[in-house]
């Protein structure tokens, strides 16, 4: 059996792909745009604040 690796161009034309509207595409931007900052936050925050238990020892 021979494997073959490479995509052939003229069979990935004849997919159909379904794209969300442009509008939902930017939706859907903003939505992973909006997780990413809190992602940042969330980081910047583990960083600044020292675990709780270390308080209390010390």
């Amino acid at each position: 059996a021979t494997m073959m690796n490479n995509l052939v161009t003229k069979d990935f034309l004849k997919q159909n792909l379904n794209i969300p509207q442009l509008s939902e595409q930017r939706r859907i931007g903003r939505f992973l745009s909006n997780i990413d900052q809190l992602i940042a936050v969330n980081q910047r925050k583990s960083h600044v604040t020292p675990p709780i238990s270390l308080n209390i020892i010390f």
